[in-house]
């Protein structure tokens, strides 16, 4: 297998000469062509009609920095070590893109090698090492340089071969996409769907159109909507709504019968994490507890992704998570959130703030999604604060609508439903990504045969 696969240089494998983007200010971006950037190529690994910046090129810019299926780009600088070089693979948009100077684009001899292998092995830590061995590290920064990048050995099985190890693990990320945008799907749908009932109060406007009730004047381009919407919430939703309006001075005009309340009132207990647990280490296997930290938020991993940490038996008491417990960012990122679904051997940093809900935390997790309560973390925070912290005092005087208790039971099923989907997927996309991982290296290093490989993912997908 690997033994008998001849190793060549990377130059011999292109099909034009490696080349570096456009130069484009950010003064100029906006309109035009769209642009990938240093921010794509750290976001997305297998880039098709993704979102971009656009900017203005003329013919001579698009014809030498198009890019087209299955081009190769490198990143040439970043400001982490383990970031210089990282490679991800065009693979189309339904219009012309380009892409900037501090990339690399390799557009590989598809006679010589299968694309996708390429790709696979620099994602590998063979392919890494090999990144590794020609990055420069300077002030500030570490990268990489086309001339260099030419040199680096490529290990060659056939191409039937190359083209099997990159069905295999194309089909695991095409399953981890999937289950992806499933997800996102489900988010959209759950916002929109509390934004229509608990922001907008569609279901009271229709019902105050259908029994003749006034309408206030601020709602009333609303209701003009309304009337040519066909009407999705069954009955027995529907009715949970009041038919009227009424106004308040904190909050103008709210469906009659609901109290306006703050934060504050739904909540049965609050603090942050301790200093002891952001201090602790991070133990990379599976001992210790597990620890909630920002950057599981911002990178939006899921519980089972958590690291774990060494946390005292006085810490675990007082800082653990229970089910229904909800998790607030408040510091560096802030107000992002997560809803704890499961009892589970937890604790949380004091990067985070934990609220308990002492009645559906499902119903103030998702007002925490809003747009609503975005806008109200950045004017209690400040948007130009250059270290920018949330006082839980600050967080819990957000406003909040009280509705009737039955339609609150009634929402909070429906959105706990879209959120057990959502970690079902999340939990898919961990398993999944495990068993990349795993095959990855045995697969570009020819340990473990393809048949064997593709055995175990028919099994997972």
């Amino acid at each position: 297998m690997a033994n008998d696969w001849e190793v060549v240089k990377f130059k011999e494998l292109y099909l034009i000469p490696s080349r570096n983007g456009l130069s484009k200010p950010k003064k100029v971006r906006g309109e035009g062509v769209k642009f990938i950037n240093m921010g794509e190529i750290f976001k997305f690994d297998r880039m098709f009609n993704i979102p971009t910046d656009r900017v203005p090129v003329n013919k001579k810019e698009f014809d030498s920095s198009e890019l087209r299926n299955n081009d190769l780009l490198f990143a040439r600088q970043s400001l982490v070590l383990s970031g210089a070089g990282k490679c991800a693979i065009f693979l189309g948009d339904n219009e012309p893109v380009v892409f900037e100077s501090h990339l690399i684009r390799v557009r590989p001899d598809e006679k010589k090698v299968y694309s996708e292998y390429l790709y696979y092995f620099f994602k590998s830590p063979q392919g890494r090492s090999e990144i590794w061995s020609i990055t420069e590290q300077g002030a500030g920064q570490s990268g990489i340089r086309g001339s260099d990048l030419e040199n680096v050995n490529v290990p060659m099985p056939s191409h039937q071969e190359q083209k099997a190890i990159a069905h295999i693990l194309g089909s695991l990320d095409d399953k981890i996409e999937l289950n992806r945008r499933m997800n996102e799907t489900l988010e959209a749908m759950a916002q929109a769907l509390f934004k229509s009932w608990f922001v907008d109060f569609d279901p009271v406007i229709d019902n105050a159109l259908a029994a003749g009730k006034p309408i206030p004047d601020e709602l009333l381009d609303r209701a003009e909507q309304r009337k040519g919407i066909e009407k999705k919430d069954s009955p027995d939703i529907q009715n949970l709504f009041p038919n009227e309006f009424e106004f308040t001075e904190e909050m103008g005009w709210i469906p009659k019968g609901w109290v306006n309340e703050p934060l504050s009132s739904f909540i049965e207990k609050s603090n942050t994490g301790a200093d002891a647990i952001q201090k602790a280490p991070i133990v990379d296997y599976d001992t210790g507890i597990k620890c909630a930290r920002i950057g599981d938020f911002s990178n939006n991993r899921d519980i089972a992704s958590w690291g774990f940490s060494n946390v005292t038996a006085e810490n675990f008491e007082k800082f653990k998570l229970l089910k229904g417990d909800i998790l607030i960012t408040r510091t560096s990122i802030l107000g992002l959130s997560k809803i704890i679904l499961e009892d589970l051997s937890a604790v949380y940093n004091n990067g985070l703030i934990r609220i308990r809900v002492n009645t559906n935390p499902i119903y103030v997790y998702q007002a925490f999604q809003t747009k609503e309560f975005r806008t109200y973390i950045d004017r209690i925070t400040g948007e130009s604060s250059t270290r920018p912290n949330m006082k839980i005092s600050y967080l819990l005087e957000y406003p909040l609508l009280h509705p009737s208790t039955k339609l609150l039971k009634k929402a909070s099923n429906i959105f706990s439903d879209s959120l057990v989907k959502r970690k079902e997927l999340d939990l898919q996309v961990e398993i999944i990504s495990k068993l990349r991982d795993t095959l990855l290296p045995k697969l570009i290093s020819g340990e473990l045969r393809i048949s064997d490989a593709a055995a175990l993912v028919d099994e997972a997908i």
